[in-house]
């Protein structure tokens, strides 16, 4: 299979392992950009507004970091143009 080595599928037929690696990847890159609460203990995960905003408007967690990273709660207007 694409991007995998060679005996993954040997050790993990079911690439669960793999499955669990990336849903966890993506939690945390998901948590780190605030879209949504992980809970690395239990799996357990919620979206928070800004998550639920970006995924009716498909804004990529790329953009929302960008966001996050230069708009700033303090900003005017003439700071925005």
């Amino acid at each position: 299979m694409h991007g995998l080595e060679g005996d993954v599928l040997t050790e993990d037929s079911k690439l669960e392992e793999r499955r669990a690696d990336l849903i966890h990847s993506t939690a945390t890159i998901l948590e780190k950009n605030n879209m949504i609460k992980y809970d690395r203990k239990s799996g357990y995960f919620h979206v928070t507004d800004l998550g639920r905003i970006a995924s009716h408007y498909y804004i990529t967690h790329g953009t929302v970091c960008t966001y996050n990273e230069h708009l700033k709660p303090t900003m005017g207007d003439s700071e925005l143009c």
